[in-house]
């Protein structure tokens, strides 16, 4: 059920709203625990979640769960993500 939430909550915070496109494109963020999936962790992954780029699949990225513009989690209980949406 935590999953779910987690999921339901992620695509409020990156689905464009009817009215004025993403809420937190290009706002800062921390999360917790730190990205542990060694598949798609990178500098880039404190930047990544709210950066505008969607995976898209095609010759270039195979799976999602390889592409380095992801942010994962191997084995984690929880994730906490904290956006500042500065408002």
């Amino acid at each position: 059920m935590r999953i779910i939430a987690g999921l339901f909550c992620l695509a409020l915070a990156f689905c464009p709203p009817a009215l004025g496109g993403l809420l937190s494109l290009g706002k800062p963020y921390s999360i917790a625990p730190e990205p542990s999936y060694k598949h798609c962790t990178d500098e880039g992954d404190a930047v990544q979640l709210t950066d505008g780029q969607s995976f898209k699949p095609g010759a270039e990225h195979q799976t999602m769960w390889v592409w380095k513009g992801a942010v994962g989690w191997h084995l984690s209980s929880y994730v906490m993500i904290v956006i500042d949406l500065q408002k």
